[in-house]
C-alpha cells in the first residue's frame, strides 16, 4: 500500500487558467503519484480552489476542502483556514499559483515557511501564462 502525500493547492481568487494549472500540477506531482496516493487540500473560494478540486477529482485524487469560517471570523477567516489546514492535516507540501500578491495565498506561504513545509510557489504576472 502506498503512502498518503498531502499536498495543499492554493492561490489567488482571479487566476483564471485552468489548462495552465493543471500542467502545472501535472508537473509538480509527477514524481509523488507513483510512490504515494496523493490528498490534495484546497479551500471553497475562488478559481484557484475550484480548480483543485476539479483536479483532484480528474485524477481519482483524494480531496479535503476546506472552508473559511466567515461567520465566527468576519474578517481573519481565511488566516484561521489557512492556519487549521497546517495544524489539522499536517501536509507534507504547498503549491500556490500566485497572482497579484494575493493576501491569503502569501499567508499560507509564509505559514508553510514556519512550519517547514516544501513550498512551490508559482509567481504569475497575468492569466495568460504559458
Amino acid at each position: 500500500m502506498k503512502e498518503e502525500f498531502k499536498i495543499i493547492i492554493i492561490g489567488s481568487r482571479e487566476f483564471d487558467n485552468y489548462q495552465y494549472f493543471c500542467k502545472k500540477c501535472d508537473r509538480l506531482l509527477s514524481d509523488k503519484k507513483l510512490t504515494h496516493n496523493i490528498t490534495i487540500i484546497t479551500g471553497n473560494h475562488g478559481n484557484t480552489d475550484k480548480f483543485a478540486q476539479c483536479y483532484a477529482f480528474s485524477k481519482n485524487y483524494n480531496i479535503i476542502i476546506e472552508k473559511a469560517d466567515y461567520e465566527q471570523h468576519p474578517k481573519d477567516a481565511m488566516y484561521f483556514r489557512n492556519k487549521k489546514i497546517i495544524n489539522e492535516y499536517k501536509p507534507n507540501g504547498c503549491i500556490a499559483f500566485n497572482l497579484n500578491n494575493s493576501k491569503g495565498t502569501k499567508n499560507m506561504i509564509n505559514l508553510c515557511k514556519i512550519y517547514n513545509i516544501q513550498i512551490r510557489e508559482i509567481k504569475l504576472t497575468n492569466n495568460k501564462n504559458k
